[in-house]
C-alpha cells in the first residue's frame, strides 16, 4: 500500500513537469494553434436537390471544418461523416445521411440544427459554432 501511494506521488510529479504548449493539442505541436470559431454560419434548403446547404466564413488559417448536426437545439449533436473532416471548404451539403449509413433523407415538418467547427493541419479542433437551424418543408 505505502509503495502504491508513493507510486502515485511520483507519476504525478514527473507528469506535471511535462511541457506542453496547447494543453488542448493531441500531439504536442510546439507550432500548433487553436483554431478560431467560424462566423456567420447560414443554412438554407434546396429544393431542386433535397438538401440543407450549410455555408460560414472562416479567416483562412483552418485545414478542414467539422459540421454537426441535431433534432434539437441542446440536443446531442452528432458530427456528420464521423471521422473524417466532411468539408475543406467553407461549406457543406447536408442529405441526411447518418456516419454509420443509414438515413439519407431530411424528413419534411423536421426542424435540423447545425454546427461548425474549424480544424487546424494537426487535428486540433476549434470552438463550436452557435447553431443555425432550419424547418425542412
Amino acid at each position: 500500500m505505502k509503495y502504491s501511494i508513493l507510486l502515485i506521488i511520483m507519476i504525478s510529479l514527473f507528469s506535471c513537469s511535462l511541457e506542453r504548449n496547447n494543453p488542448l493539442d493531441p500531439k504536442n505541436n510546439k507550432s500548433s494553434f487553436t483554431p478560431k470559431a467560424v462566423s456567420n454560419l447560414n443554412v438554407s434548403y434546396s429544393f431542386s436537390k433535397e438538401i440543407v446547404e450549410i455555408d460560414w466564413d472562416d479567416d483562412d488559417t483552418a485545414f478542414d471544418f467539422y459540421v454537426y448536426r441535431s433534432l434539437s437545439y441542446d440536443g446531442h449533436y452528432v458530427r456528420i461523416d464521423g471521422n473524417s473532416p466532411p468539408s475543406t471548404d467553407s461549406k457543406y451539403d447536408d442529405n441526411g445521411q447518418n456516419d454509420d449509413g443509414s438515413g439519407g433523407v431530411l424528413h419534411s415538418g423536421k426542424r435540423y440544427f447545425y454546427k461548425v467547427s474549424a480544424v487546424n493541419s494537426d487535428g486540433l479542433e476549434g470552438p463550436i459554432s452557435n447553431f443555425r437551424d432550419i424547418l425542412i418543408p
